[in-house]
């Protein structure tokens, strides 16, 4: 057998037996109790995502390692939970060691083909297959996409000095991702059931559940569960030691959540809080954007037609172009510029996305009475 072809089927025989790792990893896990929500093939950024009985299968661009992400449900007998699921991974690598490398000592007369297959087979899984146990039981610390992972091997050292915080916090995890998967199966009352309890153990470390538990709430029209959600969030917000970009994310999301919901004329002091804390990003378009459709929706007209013009001439993003197109579109029929509709509207379908905000302002721009467009 050449080098070469060695290498090759050494190389299959790697991302096969990490595949193996991972598949190990996931089936003791289901089997502990634990909700599998990812496994991950390979490292860096995922190349395709496929959803699998509610399990996202991630396929990424280096074949080499994984990740499988579980989470618990209930906090008790978590970590024999977690330690079977750690050890699941090498002792599949070991099974697969000791059987081929039993085939390799056997001694077994290579006439036949099929067992010089098995034996050629033998030869690159079996150091395949220990360079994996290697890896993974040597206790270490890597980074991967800013997330610190431990491998299989610190994990085992360290499983039973888990904190009671941590299987908190991964208890609010694996509730929050239960409700997500029901939410996009269109189950709204079981997602909601699912959230509360996640409430109910205090979700403010998380900022991205927050705004998940608003975003559930509102598309059920369930104001008085979002309204509480929504203080929580601000006030985290303004504490929060997170960067501006990420503070950014999390308060445009926010805000263009509550574009065209009654909500904001119900309670303008917390609308009027998430506006002063959108100043903390004067430059940014999408900002702008966002922060005039909400000058829009309580009726100031010269403010949203300052901040929406200053996002189209500045953003390069199809989404806040769309979204602030529709805006100046209605903004225009509100003046009786039916040139000015004309040529937003031109703008959204250039722009080629849909969006209900999109879609109920451009009904609105159709209408013929503009006086009901401004208490709408």
């Amino acid at each position: 057998m050449g080098t070469l072809t060695w290498l090759i089927g050494f190389q299959i025989a790697y991302v096969i037996s990490v595949a193996l790792h991972e598949i190990a990893h996931a089936k003791a896990a289901s089997w502990a109790g634990l909700v599998v929500h990812t496994i991950q093939f390979g490292s860096g950024r995922p190349i395709k995502t496929w959803r699998w009985r509610d399990v996202d299968l991630q396929f990424c661009g280096y074949p080499s390692g994984g990740l499988v992400r579980a989470y618990p449900l209930k906090a008790r007998g978590y970590r024999w939970r977690n330690a079977v699921m750690t050890a699941a991974g090498p002792l599949a690598n070991a099974l697969l060691l000791c059987v081929f490398g039993a085939i390799l000592v056997s001694g077994l007369p290579l006439t036949l083909p099929v067992l010089r297959g098995f034996h050629w087979l033998a030869t690159v899984l079996v150091p395949a297959n220990a360079l994996i146990l290697l890896l993974t039981l040597y206790p270490r610390t890597s980074w991967r996409g800013g997330e610190p992972i431990d491998s299989d091997g610190l994990s085992l050292i360290r499983v039973w000095r888990v904190t009671d915080t941590t299987i908190y916090e991964a208890i609010i995890a694996g509730c929050v991702l239960r409700a997500c998967r029901l939410a996009e199966r269109d189950k709204p009352n079981q997602a909601r059931r699912w959230m509360r309890r996640a409430l109910e153990r205090d979700i403010a470390a998380r900022p991205d559940y927050l705004l998940f538990g608003v975003t559930l709430f509102i598309l059920n029209d369930d104001m008085a569960e979002a309204q509480p959600l929504i203080v929580r969030f601000l006030s985290q917000m303004k504490e929060s030691s997170l960067s501006l970009d990420e503070k950014l994310r999390f308060v445009d999301g926010l805000a263009t959540l509550l574009l065209g919901v009654p909500f904001i004329h119900q309670h303008p002091d917390l609308l009027s809080e998430i506006e002063d804390m959108m100043e903390q990003f004067p430059q940014s378009p999408t900002v702008r954007g966002t922060r005039g459709g909400l000058s829009f929706e309580l009726g100031n007209y010269d403010e949203a037609e300052r901040e929406l013009t200053a996002c189209l001439e500045h953003s390069s993003q199809s989404h806040d172009r769309g979204i602030t197109a529709a805006y100046l579109a209605a903004l225009a029929r509100i003046r009786g510029d039916s040139e000015s509709i004309a040529r937003f509207e031109k703008v959204v379908r250039e722009c080629g996305i849909t969006h209900p905000i999109i879609e109920r302002l451009l009904k609105q721009a159709h209408r013929a009475d503009a006086e009901s467009i401004s208490t709408s």
